[in-house]
């Protein structure tokens, strides 16, 4: 009889330890999965780049004729904070790419090149799928510069600069705990001015390296 109680005790023991053991690890394994353990993170990518409407006026009716190319390519980088499970704001930098026409205007050779930039702020919506993926929606303002030079004019070169709004989408693959690749998908509406250097929708493919913090 004293050697089943001492075998009993000896069970119960056992299990209270691992009782205890599984308790402690639960909180880590939840803190590996959970979004908030990493509150800070930082993205940088290339971009492929389409500026919308730019070869719009590149027509015999308006005296051009030659190449226009609307597209090209570009880059972002960006830091996020994340201030909720599904809410964080980011501040981003986006180099445009540049839109081009060759060619003559009403007769005179042109050469032309439209680029620019801008730094924006968004707030960010994320939808965590599982341990290793985020889904966001984004939106946000962009002060935005821009430059044409010899861009569908013989003007040598004209700069503008303002303030716009911002959209998109992102999706974020998490391969390890605090990296990850990201791809977004963002719009810049109307940026430029259509008395200088005129105004178009640019669109941007992003894909990026991700560091969370």
């Amino acid at each position: 009889m004293q050697v089943e109680w001492f075998l009993r005790g000896k069970i119960m023991l056992r299990s209270i330890r691992g009782a205890l053991c599984a308790a402690c690890l639960a909180p880590l394994a939840a803190d590996a999965a959970d979004p908030m353990v990493f509150r800070e993170y930082f993205s940088a990518g290339a971009s492929m780049r389409a500026w919308r409407g730019a070869c719009d006026l590149a027509t015999p009716a308006a005296g051009f004729s030659g190449l226009c190319d609307d597209s090209g390519t570009g880059s972002k980088v960006l830091g996020g904070y994340r201030m909720t499970r599904h809410t964080a704001l980011e501040i981003a930098y986006d180099a445009f790419g540049r839109a081009s026409a060759t060619g003559t205007l009403s007769g005179a050779p042109i050469d032309g090149r439209l680029r620019g930039n801008g730094v924006s702020a968004s707030l960010v919506g994320w939808l965590p799928v599982g341990d290793d993926w985020d889904i966001g929606v984004k939106a946000g303002l962009m002060r935005w510069s821009v430059r044409a030079e010899r861009y569908l004019s013989t003007r040598a070169e004209i700069r503008d600069d303002g303030f716009n709004a911002t959209a998109g989408v992102a999706v974020t693959w998490y391969f390890q705990p605090q990296a990850g690749l990201r791809v977004d998908l963002d719009r810049h509406f109307a940026v430029g001015d259509a008395g200088t250097v005129g105004r178009y929708d640019i669109d941007a493919l992003t894909i990026g390296l991700v560091l969370r913090f």
